[in-house]
């Protein structure tokens, strides 16, 4: 419940502080749980603590990927919001080169995430279909939205 409520405000731009002081306590109780360690890093990330936020999102994905492994599924749409999270945090960084990179093992596993196709294209430069790691021949041309 500390991890739910606080990564929810988080989330809403609500109670900054005491979000934080609420996922460290889930991360107290249950330490190494991928979804904790998102949030912890989340936290850190609209603190403007970019750096401490990248680390925790690509420890958050390592975590994921042993719980993966463990019970022999592969991540799902849903835990490529991980990724997103430390491309957001490259990005504030200025990693843009890794950023794409990280965004495309996203899309990998959550083709149909609208949002995070958009985020990759607003940070390929135009015309620049390879950096962003799509297929020219596939890429649209023309927006009809």
């Amino acid at each position: 419940i500390y991890n739910h409520l606080g990564y929810a405000w988080l989330e809403n731009g609500l109670y900054t502080e005491q979000a934080g002081e609420m996922i460290k306590r889930a991360n107290e109780l249950a330490p190494g749980v991928a979804a904790y360690v998102d949030s912890l890093g989340l936290f850190h990330h609209v603190s403007g603590e970019y750096t401490l936020a990248e680390r925790q999102f690509e420890q958050a994905w390592e975590l994921l990927l042993s719980e993966c492994a463990e019970n022999a599924v592969t991540p799902v749409a849903a835990d490529a919001i991980i990724l997103e999270h430390a491309a957001r945090a490259k990005i504030a960084l200025g990693k843009i080169p890794d950023a794409v990179e990280t965004l495309r093992k996203a899309l990998q596993i959550a083709p149909a995430n609208s949002v995070m196709q958009r985020l990759l294209e607003e940070i390929t430069p135009p015309g620049n279909a390879r950096a962003a790691g799509e297929n020219p021949a596939t890429t649209k041309t023309s927006r009809s939205d």
